[in-house]
């Protein structure tokens, strides 16, 4: 009998069902993507105002990942001189595979606002004409002046005076200017890879700790992608589980499930194959 899990690897091979599982037409889930973008780049310095749509690249089926086991030492040598060096192994020691069944390279459609960054202006000049140790503090409020005098061994603001010549730059940093999400200099795809765990059953527990497996190997094991805008992925792989549909019922319902796994960001999506 051919099974849930069989019956959705099947249906999800397809690139064109598994980008309408993902975000189905006229219902962009755009907080649960920002929330898989957020598990795999560092997204302090944009805002994500809206996701329009995504697009599955490229599709593999049953993905092996190896655990990686780690060995740290030192080694010693006593003669003829002193000398010490770390150790670091990686081994695979014949441990059996972790199975993805599938992972998806996906293009996250988004309109970003972006941190403007950069310097608008600088300006120097020198500072030779305070009389007080008080008229000095008040030029520079972010030193400890005590503690920098005390380390400089100086007493008086004759001392502080004589034993350095003193800038001060003032730094106006750029404006970001209104934000205009129909702006196409807004507009930002975002290269993920996407594991997709697909789940005989509901035994959410199992669910999560594989999800959380998944993504531990695959750091030590795997690189994500480049983004021009957000720079090296900070995790490999996005991590997705998909349940099935027809099993939920009563207290579990999808919207239950989506939030539970969105507390460790792993994405929820309920299939429910023919």
């Amino acid at each position: 009998m051919v099974g849930f899990a069989d019956r959705a690897l099947l249906e999800l091979a397809d690139p064109a069902r598994l980008q309408a599982l993902i975000a189905p037409p006229g219902a962009v889930p755009a907080a649960d993507l920002t929330m898989l973008l957020g598990s795999v780049y560092d997204l302090d310095h944009v805002r994500v105002d809206g996701i329009t749509g995504v697009t599955v690249s490229g599709l593999e089926a049953q993905v092996p990942l190896y655990p990686v086991r780690s060995h740290r030492g030192s080694w010693t040598r006593n003669h003829p001189e002193y000398l010490t060096t770390d150790l670091a192994v990686d081994t695979r020691d014949g441990a059996e595979p972790v199975w993805v069944d599938l992972v998806a390279r996906v293009v996250v459609h988004t309109v970003t606002e972006v941190d403007p960054g950069g310097i608008e202006s600088a300006v120097s000049r020198g500072l030779d004409d305070f009389a007080t140790l008080d008229e000095f503090r008040a030029q520079f409020r972010f030193i400890d002046l005590d503690a920098f005098l005390a380390r400089h061994r100086l007493s008086t603001v004759e001392d502080l005076r004589e034993a350095y010549e003193y800038l001060r730059t003032e730094v106006r940093f750029r404006a970001a200017g209104p934000f205009d999400p129909a702006d196409p200099a807004n507009a930002h795809d975002i290269e993920a890879d996407l594991a997709l765990l697909i789940r005989p059953d509901l035994e959410l527990t199992a669910a999560m700790r594989a999800a959380v497996t998944v993504r531990t190997i695959a750091a030590q094991t795997r690189t994500g992608p480049k983004d021009p805008l957000l720079g090296r992925a900070v995790s490999p792989l996005a991590v997705a589980v998909v349940v099935d549909g027809s099993a939920l019922g009563g207290v579990v319902t999808a919207a239950a499930v989506r939030s539970l796994f969105a507390r460790g960001r792993v994405l929820s999506l309920v299939a429910d194959p023919p």
